[in-house]
């Protein structure tokens, strides 16, 4: 398993099955999750991937060690945090809350990307009224 991302995905099951599809990840070393997004594309033949329109979902923040799993449920639910199977690290359940399945055909793939570098924009007032008819209420 490549280390070039600090959170790995590992697998998507359950594709096209309401409630039940999902997207694991595995923490390669200690993370805050906040950084990382995940969206769905289609992989051409080139091997690119296009994301498709509206479809982006936000870890949120938190701190998962080395060894322990994300699991994105695509559908509904609640949160759920338990110890994995194998006794050793965390598993913690989140949902994406989609009406729909995402991973319907085999190009269809979940896409991992870290927000390090980001331009925030900012709030640009409007200019100063200068007629009259502009000054609402005076």
């Amino acid at each position: 398993m490549s280390t070039a991302f600090p959170l790995q995905l590992h697998s998507v099951l359950d594709r096209g099955v309401p409630n039940e599809e999902r997207i694991n990840f595995i923490a390669a070393e200690d993370i805050d999750p906040r950084t990382y997004c995940l969206a769905v594309g289609i992989k051409l033949g080139t091997g690119r991937v296009v994301p498709f329109y509206d479809h982006f979902f936000w870890f949120g923040a938190g701190y998962v060690k080395a060894g322990d799993w994300i699991v994105v449920k695509t559908g509904t639910g609640q949160s759920l945090t338990e110890k994995h199977q194998d006794g050793i690290g965390t598993v913690y359940w989140v949902h994406w809350g989609r009406s729909d399945v995402l991973f319907t055909h085999g190009d269809i793939v979940p896409i991992l990307f870290r927000m390090e570098d980001i331009q925030i924009g900012k709030v640009v007032p409007p200019p100063p009224a200068t007629h009259p008819s502009q000054l609402l209420g005076r």
